[in-house]
């Protein structure tokens, strides 16, 4: 993994992980995140918007994830970003930045026991 181009991010499981698996027969699964922005406002945290992040995990990796996660539940995701972009059947053009899993974990906040 290139690390002028790794992230790490911390956010909320927005839809439940769901596997696919491709012609060759890796599995890859996707699924969301999202996380609020905080910023300083006369000395006082306050929250911002909400940003949003597609994920993918590929093999044992994202077979993992959909085994053992689900919405709603806070994770850890470092990846890599990557830049889509495509046109559609009617010709508008199209772009997103996904989020390629290298590793993923539960968030020590969300789990019993650690609040």
């Amino acid at each position: 993994m290139s690390s002028d181009n790794s992230i790490t991010l911390v956010g909320t499981i927005t839809r439940d992980p769901e596997t696919k698996h491709i012609p060759s027969g890796a599995a890859v699964t996707e699924f969301g995140i999202a996380r609020n922005t905080r910023k300083k406002v006369d000395n006082e945290w306050v929250d911002g918007d909400a940003q949003f992040y597609d994920v993918k995990a590929w093999g044992t990796l994202g077979e993992n994830v959909a085994a053992s996660l689900r919405k709603g539940q806070r994770v850890v995701v470092f990846g890599e970003l990557d830049y889509r972009s495509w046109e559609t059947d009617s010709g508008d053009k199209r772009s997103k930045i996904e989020l390629k899993a290298e590793s993923i974990g539960c968030d020590a906040v969300s789990v019993d026991g650690f609040e």
